[in-house]
Parts: structure tokens; sequence; C-alpha cells
């Protein structure tokens, strides 16, 4: 018969101060408000660069949103229904969208955000490993 699994004792974790939580995504682009769709696919937001988090927001009718690299490869797609936030999770250069269902008027706002210099995961060289 197995011994039954036991677990270590929980340790004091002291909360993190506010100020490292907050501010963490400061630049960012974004399309300037909404923007409304047609019925063909068209590009909404080029990105500079590959942001760290991307923020969708619908409004008005369904939208279908395709995420792409710089040379229209996709990376994936979503069918979004009226008035919701969502973040995907995935990383992009460029949003295309449309209207989910033809004749509507549907808007879509894309805000790209970006970790400050300091928050960035560090890459370890060969003298940190030598300690």
């Amino acid at each position: 018969m197995l011994a039954p699994n036991t677990y270590p004792a929980p340790r004091e974790r002291p909360l993190a101060a506010a100020g490292v939580l907050t501010d963490r995504f400061r630049p960012h682009v974004a399309t300037a408000g909404y923007v409304t769709l047609g019925t063909a696919l068209a590009d909404i937001l080029i990105f500079p660069g590959v942001p760290d988090k991307i923020e969708l927001f619908t409004r008005a009718a369904g939208v279908v949103v395709v995420f792409t690299d710089r040379f229209d490869v996709g990376r994936g797609s979503i069918e979004l229904p009226a008035g919701i936030f969502y973040e995907p999770g995935l990383v992009c250069e460029k949003i295309r969208a449309r209207n989910a269902i033809a004749g509507q008027v549907a808007s879509l706002q894309v805000v790209g955000k970006y970790l400050h210099q300091s928050d960035a995961p560090q890459e370890a060289t060969v003298d940190d490993a030598r300690g």
C-alpha cells in the first residue's frame, strides 16, 4: 500500500505593494475609439512590434476578429458577440475584423499594451550562470 501524500506547511508571503501592480502596462497603442466595421475583412490596427497584452472591446453587433502577423499569415480568429471585453491569449502584429452578420453596424476598439522594460522577463546570460 502506498503512503499518503504529505505537503509542507504553508508559508507566509508578504503582499506586494500596490505600486508594483499598477501601471505595469503604461505604454500602449490603440485605435482612436471604436472603429466601424463593414462586411469585408479590413485592417484595424497594425502594432509597432508585438504587444504583451491585447484588449478588444465590441459594441452594437457581433464581430469576427482575425489575428495575423505583418504578412497576413493567420494566427487565429474568433467571433465575438456585441458589448463584451476580450483578452486573447496569443501574440500578433495585426488585427483584422469584419461584421459577424452582413448588414449590421458593428464596432471594435483595440488596445495593445507593452510591459515596462523593468518588468519584462530578463534573459539569463553565461555570466549569470557562473554566479
